[in-house]
């Protein structure tokens, strides 16, 4: 089962999200090997919101990128409060014990703004309004979803009764 989140780092539900549902799916599908998740960027909530993206992105370079995800959630307190500004989203790199040279040059450079660009388009061509959103194998889940609910959308994918013609 292939699941595909759009994200935004400065979303509320996102951070609910990630907070009480991901976890759980992840132990019990993803380190089972039963499911696939990627995540995908979809910045709508302001500049800090690519930005974060952007960083995510370049931590991925060096092999880092969930737990800069996890970082990035886990000093979220508003949107557009500030959180993700470059000073900060270096000093979350610092702390994962980046090589800074390389994360600096990434971000500066702005090597994955087009990456984030193109993650935002395709959640404009797959009809996306609201983040999060997940596709499990191509069936449309739109908000943050308890696990419960969710564990029955990806049962249902495993057993290949998940009707993608009303995602």
């Amino acid at each position: 089962v292939y699941i595909i989140e759009y994200g935004d780092f400065q979303c509320p539900y996102c951070l609910k999200f990630w907070s009480e549902t991901e976890p759980q799916m992840i132990e019990e599908y993803v380190n089972t090997g039963k499911v696939y998740f990627e995540y995908r960027s979809f910045p709508i909530l302001g500049p800090e919101s690519g930005w974060a993206a952007e960083a995510a992105y370049c931590a991925g370079d060096q092999n880092k990128f969930w737990e800069y995800h996890d970082t990035l959630f886990t000093n979220w307190t508003g949107e557009n409060v500030g959180d993700f500004t470059q000073d900060k989203l270096i000093q979350y790199a610092q702390a994962l014990d980046l090589n800074m040279t390389e994360f600096e040059s990434c971000l500066s450079e702005e090597k994955h703004k087009g990456s984030v660009e193109q993650d935002k388009a395709q959640a404009e061509a797959d009809n996306v309004h609201a983040t999060p959103t997940l596709f499990i194998n191509g069936f449309k889940v739109e908000g943050a979803q308890p696990f419960e609910i969710l564990k029955q959308y990806i049962e249902d994918a495993l057993n290949g009764n998940l009707n993608t013609e009303n995602g």
